[in-house]
């Protein structure tokens, strides 16, 4: 996908950990697929999930100053975990994914 077509789809990209991803064939468009497809899930109290992703959703909020209202977890790039934090900003809502 070009970087044009990257900037249509409405999803930024990094290209941190890109040699990763692509060692494993996983495409642009296989990680927009899966974004698309996510659960959102309100953060709050008493939410229960799984010990890994829980924790790397609190060490993004935390480093990354992440304003949380929702969450997504998503095994469907194995062996990469796709998980999601939505954030209410000054300018509007984010969904902002990472791999784990």
């Amino acid at each position: 996908m070009s970087d044009e077509d990257k900037e249509k789809s409405g999803y930024q990209w990094t290209n941190i950990g890109a040699d990763a991803l692509n060692n494993h064939n996983l495409t642009w468009q296989t990680f927009v697929h899966a974004a698309d497809k996510v659960e959102w899930k309100k953060k709050g109290k008493g939410v229960s999930e799984a010990l890994s992703p829980a924790m790397a959703i609190n060490e993004a909020v935390k480093e990354f100053k992440i304003p949380a209202t929702h969450y997504a977890i998503s095994n469907e790039l194995a062996p990469f975990g796709l998980i999601g934090v939505r954030g209410r900003h000054r300018n509007g809502i984010r969904n902002i994914f990472f791999f784990g």
